[in-house]
């Protein structure tokens, strides 16, 4: 279960009545079931729905949730989750981001309790080795340093951090204007979700040096070589995708199969970057035909 706290300071973008409204507690069910559950309610305790809205990004399998603004429904995906201790941090930075901090444990809230004093998220010391790596998150802004610490939550599908520096998100949050009433306060975005956009490839894998494909023909290249491949073609904006070629295990067979829909669905691409691509795709069937 999560617990919801409604002793907390709601701040300027969440309306007290209604977090008081919401339930005392989330679950027992699914973390992904647990996770729309809060999102979704953070989302109807809003001032404005948009406020919430907005700092999500699309994630890929997961649960869905709404919200309305601008005279329409919108509808998001969430990313897919397997553990209570993803759910925590990703509503800790939620939280955080529209200046309500602790509004979700996973303690029960004690009557008497302050705002201050409140037990929260007390699953992270307990997520060290619960996060077991896998294939396919988001999103996300993790630094090279921390890529070695975590593997990737099931279903997740992030770019990953690169040598470049560069990081893209897939799934998290975006870099977002908090709303708060007629006012719009610029908010700082959470990094969002280093656990979940870590590489399902062991940390050897990564530290390898690359070499050049060793064939001309890209339909015999290995994993590793269409690395390298993207690396060299364009550094700038195909680089800080890398990783996602290992986490998806894209050969060289593969690589010729990709097209831009694709692309953008399942490798999180944005339509720039995955243009880009597709042109160098496109010269290598030239050179092979």
């Amino acid at each position: 279960c999560i617990y919801v706290n409604k002793q907390v300071n709601t701040g300027p973008n969440l309306d007290r009545q209604k977090v008081l409204q919401l339930p005392d507690h989330l679950g027992p069910a699914r973390p992904s079931v647990v996770l729309q559950q809060a999102v979704q309610g953070c989302i109807d305790s809003a001032f404005q729905q948009k406020a919430v809205f907005t700092l999500l990004t699309e994630g890929y399998g997961g649960e869905k949730i709404s919200a309305t603004f601008d005279g329409k429904q919108h509808l998001l995906s969430l990313p897919v989750v397997n553990s209570v201790g993803y759910v925590l941090r990703f509503l800790k930075k939620l939280c955080r981001s529209l200046l309500c901090e602790n509004l979700f444990s996973d303690q029960p809230i004690a009557p008497s309790s302050s705002p201050s004093s409140s037990s929260s998220f007390h699953a992270e010391k307990h997520l060290d080795g619960q996060m077991k790596s896998t294939s396919m998150v988001d999103d996300y802004h993790a630094d090279s340093a921390e890529l070695k610490r975590y593997s990737v939550d099931p279903g997740d599908f992030g770019p990953m951090s690169s040598p470049y520096g560069a990081s893209k998100a897939a799934y998290g949050f975006r870099s977002s204007s908090v709303y708060s009433g007629a006012l719009c306060r610029q908010a700082t975005s959470p990094s969002a979700f280093p656990e979940a956009n870590r590489s399902a490839y062991s940390p050897s894998s990564e530290g390898a040096e690359l070499k050049p494909p060793s064939s001309k023909d890209p339909s015999r290249w290995s994993v590793e070589e269409v690395v390298w491949f993207i690396k060299d073609a364009d550094p700038q904006a195909l680089g800080p995708h890398v990783e996602l070629f290992r986490k998806h295990e894209i050969d060289g067979d593969a690589l010729l199969l990709l097209k831009s829909d694709m692309i953008m669905k399942y490798l999180g691409l944005k339509l720039g970057p995955a243009l880009k691509l597709c042109y160098h795709i496109d010269k290598l069937k030239q050179n092979k035909f």
